[in-house]
C-alpha cells in the first residue's frame, strides 16, 4: 500500500531582488546566517538545506536521507513550476500530485512518498531558514523524520522578478 503525505508552507516575500547565479559568497556566511545581499549561491544553500534535514534526522535517531538523482530532478522541475506560476500547491498546472509525476517520470519503485514545499524571500536569504519553517510545523517536522522515508531530492528556482525563491523536497522509501 503506498501512503502520501503532501505539505506546504508559504513564508512571507519582500519585494527585493535575488541576484543572477554569479559569484557565490563563501559556504560560511551561508552557514552561519551572516545576511548576503544579493544572495546567490542556492545550490551551495540546497547542500546546507539536504544536510540540516539529516541533522534533524538523526538527532531523532532516524537514518539520514541518501541522495536521490530522479528524485532532485523531480523537485527541481517542480520547484521551477511553482516560481513561474508564483503559488505553493501540491497539484501541478495539471491538477497531478506528487505521485502522478512520479508515475510520469518512470519513477515506481516506492511505498511512500511526501513533499515539503516552501517560498521564502530572496532578501537575506538565511539556508537554514528553510529547514526551521518546516520544522515549526508538525507536519512538515513528520516528512523530514519519517522513517519510511530513505530517499530525497531538493530542488530550487528562483521566479523570474528573483524577488522568492521555492523550494521542493521530496521524499520517498
Amino acid at each position: 500500500m503506498r501512503r502520501f503525505l503532501f505539505i506546504a508552507i508559504i513564508m512571507p516575500a519582500f519585494l527585493t531582488a535575488c541576484a543572477e547565479l554569479t559569484a557565490p559568497p563563501p559556504i560560511s556566511t551561508i552557514a552561519t546566517g551572516a545576511p548576503t545581499a544579493p544572495f546567490s549561491d542556492w545550490a551551495g544553500a540546497a547542500e546546507i538545506i539536504f544536510a540540516k534535514v539529516n541533522e534533524l534526522r538523526q538527532k531523532q535517531g532516524v537514518a539520514p536521507l541518501q541522495k536521490d538523482e530522479r528524485l532532485q530532478q523531480i523537485a527541481t522541475a517542480y520547484a521551477r513550476e511553482l516560481a513561474a506560476r508564483g503559488e505553493l500547491s501540491h497539484f501541478d498546472r495539471d491538477r497531478r500530485t506528487l505521485a502522478d509525476r512520479l508515475k510520469s517520470a518512470d519513477i515506481n519503485d516506492w511505498r511512500a512518498a511526501g513533499e515539503n514545499l516552501a517560498r521564502l524571500s530572496c532578501a537575506g536569504f538565511v539556508a537554514a531558514d528553510v529547514v526551521k519553517s518546516w520544522n515549526l510545523s508538525k507536519a512538515h517536522n513528520d516528512a523530514m523524520t519519517d522513517r519510511i522515508y530513505r530517499r530525497s531530492g531538493l530542488g530550487y528556482a528562483v521566479d523570474a522578478a528573483r524577488v522568492n525563491v521555492y523550494w521542493a523536497q521530496v521524499f520517498a522509501d
